[in-house]
C-alpha cells in the first residue's frame, strides 16, 4: 500500500551524542574549580606574606566561588538549544519595511 501524495515525511532526529551533551556542564565545573584554585592559592599567598591565616584564603576562595558563578551565570543567559545537542530552530524571516 502506497501513501498518499500529500503524506509528510518521518523525520527522525539524530542520536545527541555525549560529548554535546555533557561537554558544556563539564566546562562549567572546571571553570568553577580552576577560579576557586586560583583565588585560593592567591589568599593563601596573601596570609603567608600578612601572617594572618586563614582570613585570605576563606575570601580568596570565597572570591573563586563568585567568579564561577558569574561566568556559568553568563554561560546561561546566553545558552541557546542548540547548545545542549539539539539544533537551534531558524531565524524568524525579517520583515521587509
Amino acid at each position: 500500500m502506497n501513501p498518499p501524495d500529500d503524506a509528510q515525511p518521518v523525520i527522525r532526529e539524530k542520536p545527541r551524542s555525549l560529548a554535546n551533551v555533557w561537554g558544556p556542564l563539564a566546562s562549567i565545573g572546571t571553570v568553577m574549580a580552576v577560579s576557586m584554585a586560583i583565588f585560593g592559592y592567591l589568599g593563601y599567598r596573601l596570609d603567608k606574606w600578612s601572617d594572618t591565616y586563614p582570613y585570605w584564603l576563606i575570601m580568596g576562595l570565597f572570591a573563586g566561588l563568585l567568579v564561577g558563578f558569574y561566568d556559568t551565570w553568563k554561560w546561561v543567559r546566553h545558552l541557546d538549544p542548540g547548545a545542549i545537542g539539539r539544533p537551534a530552530p531558524p531565524p524568524a524571516p525579517k520583515d521587509p519595511e
